[in-house]
Formats: C-alpha cells, structure tokens, sequence
C-alpha cells in the first residue's frame, strides 16, 4: 500500500527514536511582526527530566538558509532581514547528551508605507515574479503549474495578479523523466487562500474573478482581500515543517514512534512513522508501507499520511490491528522539492517516482 503513483523501496538506516525520554524543548509563541522589529526568543520553559540538567540551548532562526546554530544561548533577540515567514527551531540538550527540538512561527510583515507587496520568502514559497505589468503582479511559471506567495498591504485594496505559463505551447524541460503533460488551464481551477501562517486553514477562493487569455496563455486573478497578509497557492501546501509539528503531537503514545530514515540531498531529515504493537516482536506480523510526497507538487500525501496515523491509532481501529500489523508511514520523501516550492524532481533532477531502480544514460552520479 501506498500513497502516490508508484512503490519506492526504503530501506530503514540508524534510525533514531524521536521520543524517547529526556528533556522538552518549549519555544515562545508564534507571532507576527513588521520589518524592523526585533524578536525575542526565549526558551526558559524548556525542561529537563528530574534529576537531569539542561546544558545547552541552540536556535536556528531560519529553517530554509542551510545554518544551524544561529545562537546558543536560554534567551536571545534577533532581526530579521528581509519580510517573509520563517520557522525557527530550538533544540536543548540535557547532560547525558539527550535532545529535543520544537518549532515557532515568525511572520515578518512587509511596513505598510510599501504599499500593496509580494512576498515569497517562507518554506515552499514560489511566485516567478518577473515584472509590473497592466496587472498590480505578473509571474511566470517556470515548470509546472504551481505557486505559493504571500500579499502584504492588500486589505480593501482592489488586486489583479497576472500568470503566464499555462496552455500546450509552454516549455516543458526534458529531465530524467520525459513526458509532456498537457499544461493548459483548467475553467475548473480556483485558488486557495489562507490568513495565518501560523496556523493555515486553507479555503477555496470562490469569489475571485478569474480570467484566462489563450494567446498569452495567462490568467489573470481579480479579488478584493478584506484581510491582510494574505497567502495564495495552486493548491494547499504541506511542508517538512507541517510534519515536524504532527509529529510532536506523537510525543508518549505506545503504539507510535517517529524515526528518521536518512537525509535528503540538502541535508533535511527523511521521518518515518512506526505504528504497531511494539510489545510483539516484527517477526510475528505484516509490514505495510505508505509513501507520500515523492514529487513535491504532490501536496496531498503528508495530510493524507497524518489521516492514516490518527485512523490507526483511534479505537475504530483497534489494538487487534497493530498486534498483526507493522504499519511504516514515509509522509514526505522529497523535503526539497517542497521547501523550494514544489518541484518534480529531488535536488540532483531524479525523479523519485520513476528513477529509483534504474537511472537514465548519464544520471548514475546524480542519484
């Protein structure tokens, strides 16, 4: 069983159980502030077990620019650069070397004196914008059909955002993969909107007015938001980060264990979801496993991973279920195609769902 179009074997590598006993790493609030403004981040709440100590405290102020340990220390204040949402990590470590990590969210607003403004800088964020046209936006899609952005200053103010790239005559790379897919706009589509970063409920945007010109192959998106910031996409995104946060809700449950699989090509942990008896040894029982996300346009599969976990662990199911079955749940097989806005292909253009067991002429140093 599976979740995507093809199996992809995993094979399980110095797993590490993210739930074990030790210390709890407790993060400040998510908040949203304007440009300029400082953020103090603290982690005094954080906690080790009795008769255990904490010993260090490291954050990672931006979980997309590749540093970690941007400060170590209990409590310290930091600016951010440039408007976008980020999520910052805190990991603690107590005396016996045992970790744990927890997450914020920091959206950092766009001053209003800008006046109406794109933003694309967060986790999955993809707009293409390539120049001010008869549209207040104009992007580009680059490959595929997806996008994810953030308007800043937009509340009562009317917007029309203008995407090329759609239609059969677009430019489609020739990758590891070779297919075209017919690209043309579907009268069908609406895009989706959400007004919090830090906790998304994405809704379909019904009311916006929606435009489509065949000769440029663009459409052309009309809307007065009543709200700002706001967030747009193709489609809902789900993002490494979404995972890190189901995840810790896992923390002490006995019949479900976090683990990471290996790493990605950027260095991101792959997680895999263990949920059984562990009481009976593996021997004894099935083992199924369940992939999502290989191609990271794919946005479905981490949510409908996390429906599978919540389904295994409620009473509908049963204890009788995990004493028979070992149940291997990967939400997200490709965290970089994801984090830089949802691209087919891993970071060495393998496809994952097609290419695992035999690579192309010339790709057999780029798996």
């Amino acid at each position: 069983m599976k979740v995507g179009s093809s199996f992809l074997p995993l094979v399980l590598i110095s797993a590490v159980n993210c739930y074990s006993q030790g210390p709890l790493a407790v993060p400040g609030p998510d908040l949203s502030i304007t440009l300029g403004e400082p953020v103090h981040f603290d982690a005094s709440r954080s906690k080790a077990t009795r008769g255990d100590q904490l010993v260090s405290w490291e954050w990672d102020f931006d979980n997309l620019d590749g540093v970690r340990g941007d400060a170590t220390a209990v409590a310290v204040d930091h600016y951010y650069n440039y408007a976008g949402s980020y999520t910052a990590a805190l990991t603690v470590r107590d005396k016996q070397g045992r970790t744990d990590q927890t997450w914020q969210r920091i959206e950092v607003c766009s001053p209003v004196d800008w006046g109406p403004t794109l933003v694309d800088r967060f986790e999955g964020g993809r707009s293409g914008v390539v120049s001010r046209s008869e549209a207040d936006f104009t992007l580009y899609n680059q490959w595929g059909l997806q996008w994810y952005f953030r308007l800043d200053n937009v509340a009562g103010v009317p917007i029309s955002i203008r995407i090329f790239g759609y239609g059969p005559a677009r430019k489609v790379p020739i990758y590891v993969t070779p297919y075209n897919d017919d690209q043309s706009f579907n009268e069908n589509f609406v895009p989706y909107v959400n007004y919090d970063f830090s906790d998304p409920r994405w809704e379909r945007l019904t009311d916006a007015k929606l435009a489509y010109e065949e000769k440029t192959c663009s459409l052309t998106i009309r809307h007065t938001f009543s709200r700002s910031p706001v967030y747009l996409a193709w489609s809902p995104p789900y993002m490494p980060s979404d995972l890190d946060r189901y995840l810790a809700t896992l923390r002490g449950n006995k019949y479900c264990r976090a683990d990471v699989l290996g790493k990605s090509v950027e260095g991101r942990d792959l997680k895999i979801i263990t949920v059984t008896d562990f009481l009976i040894p593996d021997a004894k029982k099935y083992s199924i496993w369940m992939i999502g996300q290989q191609h990271g346009y794919e946005m479905v599969g981490g949510p409908i991973c996390e429906g599978i976990v919540r389904q295994l662990l409620s009473p509908d199911v049963g204890q009788s279920a995990l004493e028979k079955f070992v149940f291997k749940l990967v939400p997200v097989v490709n965290p970089d195609a994801m984090a830089h806005g949802g691209f087919r292909y891993n970071m060495h253009d393998v496809d994952l769902n097609r290419n695992w067991d035999s690579l192309g002429e010339g790709y057999a140093d780029r798996s």
